[in-house]
């Protein structure tokens, strides 16, 4: 295998309520997402990706630990997973990852899901005031984040999942 430094960075970016036709980089002609369109000719874009399940919770889950909601345990949303499920940060802290989650978590319990957590949440607007969500991913937090990053532990290959909420419905 390789060594801690020669793995390579992962960034995963979930955005809720936000669809593949709504972004650039799948056809969409109208709605303009230069970052998204710029990382997903840097990266690995999905061409055959379905969700798991139609909510937040069990989709997550379902990204995270590989598994379906009824094999995982997190069923339905605000749920959690069985115990000795196995998890991203599992799997790849074994490989010496720092795996660590911005924003918005929505996946329980932390013993399957032991991610680093990056407080990366933009203040409350007081003119659009959401009652059911916080508000999204702040990029200041994650730019601070990467340049600690850099510094502290250069060698560290970097798993990043990037969990934007600022799309979603504002109920």
């Amino acid at each position: 295998g390789w060594a801690a430094a020669q793995r390579p960075n992962i960034v995963l970016y979930l955005s809720d309520d936000l669809g593949v036709d709504f972004v650039g980089c799948y056809g969409n002609k109208a709605i303009r997402t230069p970052n998204i369109d710029q990382l997903a000719t840097q990266g690995v874009k999905f061409q055959r990706a379905f969700a798991a399940s139609p909510t937040c919770s069990p989709s997550r889950a379902s990204i995270y630990s590989g598994m379906y909601p009824s094999r995982n345990g997190l069923m339905g949303n605000h749920t959690g997973s069985k115990e000795g499920v196995k998890s991203l940060p599992q799997y790849l802290g074994a490989l010496g990852y720092r795996v660590v989650l911005a924003n918005k978590v929505h996946v329980k319990p932390q013993s399957v899901y032991p991610f680093e957590m990056l407080k990366a949440t933009l203040p409350p607007d007081p003119n659009f005031p959401r009652r059911y969500r916080a508000e999204g991913l702040d990029d200041r937090a994650v730019d601070k984040f990467l340049a600690e990053h850099a510094k502290e532990h250069p060698d560290q290959p970097l798993c990043l999942v990037l969990a934007d909420n600022n799309p979603h419905v504002l109920w």
